[in-house]
């Protein structure tokens, strides 16, 4: 999905997921273990998402609550 969303105030967030190739053992779809954010739909400004897998290098999607 893309590296930053914006949502409007209020509105639920929804989840867009991460996949992470493994070599040898394919594509996995991360799960809430492997997902951490900080996002308060109520209030107003940037937060992050955090997709990590053991071994593999953590990425971040921005999220705009405007």
């Amino acid at each position: 999905g893309s590296e930053e969303i914006s949502i409007s105030q209020n509105n639920q967030y929804e989840e867009l997921g991460a996949y992470v190739a493994i070599p040898g053992t394919g594509v996995i779809e991360l799960d809430e273990s492997n997902i951490s954010s900080n996002i308060d739909i109520y209030t107003k400004g940037k937060y992050e998402v955090i997709y990590s897998y053991p071994n593999t290098t953590s990425v971040k999607r921005i999220v705009n609550v405007i």
